[in-house]
């Protein structure tokens, strides 16, 4: 009977981590802007992780103060912008 408890919880575990999405912390190394870009990409950019798109939304962990104080870009649609545009399901957490 422990055995089958062990697989199960295993087998569990196993599911819980492919279903994960990724954490991709803006630090000192990570740019807010990069975090966006990866997250949208799902590939690594600059020294952030990459974003995933398997499972719940990916989440931006805001670590440090973040100031915009430039346009990002021109956008046809939003007009002036201070970070990438949103194109996938993001949380963000501060």
């Amino acid at each position: 009977m422990k055995h089958f408890k062990i697989s199960r919880l295993i087998f569990w575990f196993l599911i819980t981590q492919v279903t994960l999405a990724s954490v991709i912390t803006v630090d000192n190394d990570c740019s807010l802007t990069n975090a966006i870009e990866s997250a949208n990409s799902n590939t690594a950019v600059g020294m952030c992780v990459a974003g995933d798109d398997v499972g719940d939304p990916d989440t931006i962990q805001l670590t440090v103060d973040v100031v915009l104080s430039t346009a990002f870009e021109d956008h046809a649609q939003f007009g002036r912008t201070g970070t990438p545009a949103i194109s996938s399901n993001i949380v963000l957490n501060i």
